[in-house]
């Protein structure tokens, strides 16, 4: 099991080289058409995402059978952190200038995931 800093570090290093949100038709996804991935979709691997998560927030998936083993073991262990890091990614607004930056903000960061 990775610690908590590892899968931020995971989620803002997939984000930032990605440079822009999963985003089709104004609608956070965890995986894109085009393959962008949220924040939560950098956890979950190509075998284990399942388009019907689509559409739905963490707190509905959690406890359902589409959601892959080590989303439910990275909740189990750091109850919140996932819902954090959804709420970080789906906050970006494009008024807030570069994705890039948003997601390298101090301020966001602690604000979203190490409180």
């Amino acid at each position: 099991m990775q610690t908590k800093q590892e899968i931020i570090d995971q989620v803002i290093n997939g984000l930032i080289e990605q440079g822009q949100q999963a985003i089709e038709d104004d609608t956070c996804m965890y995986r894109s058409p085009t393959g962008l991935k949220c924040a939560i979709g950098m956890l979950i691997s190509d075998e284990d995402y399942d388009s019907r998560m689509e559409g739905h927030g963490i707190n509905e998936l959690l406890g359902n059978s589409w959601l892959p083993e080590n989303i439910i073991a990275i909740e189990e262990t750091y109850p919140k952190l996932l819902r954090n890091l959804q709420s970080f990614h789906d906050s970006y607004n494009r008024k807030m200038g570069s994705f890039t930056k948003y997601l390298q903000s101090e301020k966001y960061q602690r604000e979203y995931l190490l409180l």
